[in-house]
């Protein structure tokens, strides 16, 4: 993978990882009664701001050379996991009237960007990403 491709992706991850945090202060959940839930507002979100940090200073480090691409993967694989475990346990546990505001779409969409980035950037490319996907993925080989 060429330099320019790869400071691309590293920005991109940087971004996502910056959205991510950017999004828990914003409404997560609203209720049909006045009433509104900050992505701040639960632990399992305070947990998935610190997974989001962790990550933004993971893949810093390693657009600077110092961390392998490896550990990058495993923060963003932590936030994805944690964002789900959350909106999980804020679907069952919280009372009926929530749903999800615009900051949890933006969450879901920057944990998903920084995981799918993190992947492409571990397989060392586009091209080497798409070769390494089951024949069943891979619209080509249909």
């Amino acid at each position: 993978m060429d330099g320019g491709a790869t400071k691309r992706l590293d920005r991109l991850l940087l971004a996502a990882s910056a959205a991510y945090l950017v999004s828990l202060f914003f409404p997560w959940e609203r209720a049909r009664f006045p009433g509104t839930v900050y992505g701040w507002d639960s632990l399992l979100g305070v947990v998935c701001g610190v997974a989001a940090f962790v990550l933004l200073v993971v893949a810093h480090a390693s657009s600077l050379g110092r961390l392998g691409p490896l550990v990058v993967l495993h923060s963003a694989v932590a936030l994805a996991f944690f964002t789900a475990t959350r909106l999980v346990d804020e679907d069952v546990v919280r009372p009926l009237g929530y749903s999800p505001a615009w900051g949890a779409y933006v969450g879901i969409g920057a944990a998903t960007v920084a995981l799918a980035t993190s992947l492409v950037i571990l397989a060392g490319g586009w091209q080497q990403f798409v070769d390494r996907l089951p024949g069943l993925l891979r619209a080509d080989r249909l």
